[in-house]
């Protein structure tokens, strides 16, 4: 005779099974773990990740050398962050962020991610709770020989004079904009003024020869660290400044700030207050020429 299955009522609190062993374990609410994925995920498929005492950090350049993460995520982030010493993994990003987006960021669910012990390429464990819903999602895969992956770049130390700070939101609607439109962003300064444009070729000036010349200001949103009256600014990629500045707000940065100078790299810095981590995106310019 078959045994009757016993019920759950409800009243058991829903919760992970933990791993006997773990190098590392790191336990959070879905919305700060799937949000801080999306940064490198913007350039990257696969980066290192350094598991250190006090957090983690990420550092890793896209293939064409023009655009570059660093992500410094301190242990206060998290519910639960504990590591065995430092540890180094090679992450597969998609892979993680489509196991734990099992976990809804509006319901505030938990995830829970350990790295077993498994020799070079670890074993990563993830999982995600549905409390209301009595669900649980576990998924196991390997990670990557961190030997394997890109070298990390080094962050350039830039003196970069013009500063904007504009609204998250207002600055992904104004690139989101301008890149239906056009390959190439530019950004500059007039006084307070930040300005972005965007034409076709990235040349500033309309004249016979080129098309439209967009752009976008937001008054009483920059200054200058050295007292210039306005900068001219360098031209850019849309595309990766379209994919840095996106990521930013996907990922809900409370501030982002920007420093660019004269055909120099911008710098995009976003914070996270409740959750204490920052990130960085730094662009390459595209060099203009003497007649623009």
């Amino acid at each position: 005779m078959s045994k009757a299955v016993q019920q759950d009522d409800g009243d058991r609190e829903l919760g992970f099974d933990a791993p006997a062993e773990a190098d590392a374990t790191i336990v959070t609410s879905a919305d700060p773990l799937r949000s801080l994925l999306e940064l490198p995920q913007a350039l990257v498929e696969e980066c290192r990740v350094h598991l250190e005492d006090d957090g983690l950090k990420i550092r890793a350049v896209d293939p064409a050398n023009v655009g570059l993460v660093s992500l410094s995520v301190p242990a206060s982030s998290f519910e639960t962050y504990a590591v065995a010493g430092s540890l180094t993994i090679g992450l597969p990003l998609d892979t993680l962020a489509k196991s734990v987006r099992f976990a809804r960021k509006r319901q505030d669910d938990p995830v829970r991610v350990d790295v077993l012990p498994e020799g070079e390429r670890a074993r990563l464990r993830a999982a995600a709770l549905r409390p209301n819903q009595r669900m649980r999602r576990v998924s196991e895969f390997y990670t990557i020989d961190p030997d394997s992956i890109r070298e990390e770049p080094d962050v350039p130390d830039i003196e970069l004079p013009n500063m904007a700070a504009p609204d998250v939101d207002a600055l992904g609607d104004a690139i989101a904009g301008l890149e239906r439109l056009n390959e190439h962003v530019w950004l500059s300064r007039d006084g307070e003024t930040f300005i972005i444009g965007s034409q076709p070729i990235g040349e500033r000036q309309l004249n016979e020869d080129n098309e439209l010349v967009d752009t976008v200001a937001f008054p009483e949103a920059a200054w200058s660290e050295n007292g210039a009256d306005s900068a001219r600014g360098s031209v850019f990629s849309m595309d990766y400044l379209s994919d840095a500045i996106g990521a930013l707000d996907a990922a809900k940065a409370d501030r982002v700030t920007l420093s660019f100078g004269d055909e120099f790299p911008t710098r995009i810095r976003g914070e996270w207050v409740e959750w204490g981590f920052t990130a960085t995106f730094m662009v390459a310019p595209r060099i203009e020429s003497e007649s623009q």
